[in-house]
């Protein structure tokens, strides 16, 4: 395994780029940006699953996938270089330090090699099988981003775990959970913004 260091932005990169590195070949190559801050318990689950999923897609693509490890203060940056070994399309990129979502995001995209940038939450909130639909969505329209929303039409919240049953509410249910679980008076929605209804 090669390391390689970028000082510029004082993250540690540890991985391989060759045989996904780009090249003429009729497959593009996928990149899959999961930033991670403090899932090391998570992480080999999901990294298993993305993996699957994506050596499904191989007749069609070259795939890697950038693990950015958000300056985690458990074992994430452990589990991740773990899983990483003898795994050539698996990278790992080390912030120092909790920068944040965004930055996370940015280290992702600066070390991702694809043609296409695809970004999973750790979580897997959109399941692995959402790749391949937005590769094909991005292909059918020549697109320079597509993404998914469960808010867009034909979109829906499923499967979501018991333990997280509130958040896989509508936004009414969330803030009538809130609002009820501290003993906070729910008043109604707010109607704001600056279109024709609302003057």
């Amino acid at each position: 395994m090669s390391n390689k260091s970028i000082s510029s932005t004082d993250i540690q990169i540890n991985g391989m780029a060759g045989k996904n590195a780009p090249s003429s070949l009729d497959r593009p190559l996928v990149s899959i940006v999961i930033p991670a801050f403090n899932e090391g318990t998570m992480l080999p689950s999901t990294l298993a699953k993305v993996c699957r999923y994506m050596s499904s897609l191989e007749e069609q693509y070259r795939w890697e996938i950038v693990v950015v490890n958000d300056g985690s203060t458990d074992h994430t940056a452990k589990v991740a270089d773990e899983f990483s070994k003898g795994q050539q399309e698996i990278r790992v990129a080390h912030h120092p330090r909790n920068r944040g979502l965004g930055h996370a995001l940015r280290t992702g995209f600066e070390c991702s090699l694809g043609r296409y940038v695809v970004v999973l939450d750790c979580d897997l909130s959109y399941a692995p099988e959402h790749v391949g639909q937005l590769l094909d969505r991005i292909q059918q329209t020549h697109a320079t981003i597509v993404v998914a929303s469960p808010y867009a039409t034909g979109g829906r919240v499923s499967d979501v775990p018991e333990n997280d049953r509130p958040f896989g509410s509508d936004a009414e249910a969330i803030a009538r959970y809130w609002c009820e679980r501290h003993a906070i008076p729910f008043l109604g929605e707010a109607d704001i913004g600056h279109d024709a209804a609302n003057r």
